[in-house]
């Protein structure tokens, strides 16, 4: 993590957070010194949690880091100052240590997950008075932040790049660019692309995701990636889809080949075909930036929506469990699809403060409505 962001810290932030920034996320210089806390408070846990090797690496580098930004170092003195208020916690009293030991212990232990550390991030935050920021780097990993390309909450753009391929960036999604002369790489981090691939028979395309990888042998496929899955959906020509894993379970693949209006689901334990799509649908939502739910569960098409809304949409989970609906409601205008929902279900009422925290309940919960 340390090196990570060091080195991409300078340049890409510039660039991307400042061209991007919203009145809804922190300016420039705030998100900055707070990556720069999150990566010397990296080093400063295994410099207090660890032990031989580690230890003097993290030490090294902390203090090579130093002299190399002599500008930063008032943000490392003031990160030293508050582990220290942390560590003098730990010591005064057995309720102060119940506390705070478990987080250094939690962070030796959680090593791979990071989850310790990450508690020992936040109580930094807390202490020298960043607990936004904090909170706000909870919302946005760096992977996200420091990606070559990403689009924010409620965001629609078009990329070009450098070979010609057309890539359109879906709500807070972002991945990183990896073209050489052999090959054309793009490494999805989170979120949804549509892809047209430029043609270019020296270099292979490829999207890269945790569990696989999706080759271009044609034009046009959708990658909607999440945590458990990437889901594929070939639009044009042919795609080649390969799994990482080398335990597949029952009616799984390792590879699978796609062609025009199939689907499948790339997970941990391989490849699952799903049933055909139309394909003009899809391009429809694409291309108009809406959702199309045909007898979807309510709960998906609200939170789809929540998920595009700079705000917050709040409803009651297991009130609206049962219920489907059919409606074609924007995805770019919560306040539309709030009126096409209500629409197609006359028992659903929405409260709202400015268009920008909404209330949704529903009178009848038995009830399945269709929008024509």
């Amino acid at each position: 993590m340390p090196i990570r962001i060091h080195q991409r810290l300078t340049g890409i932030l510039d660039h991307d957070l400042n061209k991007h920034a919203s009145e809804q996320q922190p300016q420039l210089d705030h998100v900055q010194d707070a990556l720069i806390v999150e990566m010397i408070s990296d080093w400063l846990i295994q410099i207090h949690g660890e032990q031989g090797q580690a230890r003097q690496q993290a030490e090294h580098a902390y203090q090579q880091w130093k002299l190399q930004h002599p500008d930063d170092v008032h943000i490392a003195e003031k990160i030293e100052e508050s582990f220290a208020q942390m560590l003098l916690l730990q010591q005064q009293s057995i309720a102060h240590k119940k506390i705070m030991q478990p987080l250094f212990q939690n962070a030796h232990k959680n090593n791979k997950t990071g989850k310790g550390r990450q508690r020992i991030k936040y109580g930094v935050f807390a202490l020298l008075g960043m607990l936004p920021i904090a909170l706000y780097l909870q919302q946005n990993s760096p992977g996200y932040l420091l990606a070559d390309i990403h689009s924010n909450t409620g965001e629609w753009r078009t990329e070009i790049l450098a070979d010609g391929t057309q890539i359109t960036l879906k709500n807070k999604t972002a991945f990183n660019v990896d073209y050489s002369k052999q090959q054309r790489v793009i490494q999805l981090i989170q979120g949804d692309i549509l892809v047209h691939v430029a043609a270019d028979p020296t270099r292979p395309f490829s999207v890269q995701v945790e569990q696989g990888s999706i080759r271009a042998l044609g034009t046009q496929f959708s990658v909607h990636y999440a945590a458990d899955h990437t889901d594929l959906i070939m639009l044009e020509s042919k795609v080649l889809l390969r799994s990482n894993t080398q335990q597949l379970d029952q009616n799984r693949l390792q590879q699978k080949q796609l062609i025009v209006g199939q689907r499948a689901y790339l997970t941990a334990s391989g490849i699952q075909t799903l049933p055909n799509v139309d394909v003009e649908n899809i391009r429809y939502q694409w291309n108009k930036q809406t959702l199309v739910a045909e007898e979807r569960p309510l709960l998906d098409v609200l939170a789809e929506l929540d998920q595009h809304h700079r705000g917050k949409i709040y409803y009651d989970r297991k009130k609206m469990a049962k219920i489907r609906v059919t409606a074609v409601v924007p995805l770019n205008h919560s306040a539309n699809a709030m009126q096409l929902l209500q629409q197609a279900l006359p028992q659903l009422t929405v409260k709202h403060i400015a268009n920008y925290v909404y209330w949704v309940d529903i009178a009848n919960p038995d009830t399945t409505a269709t929008q024509n």
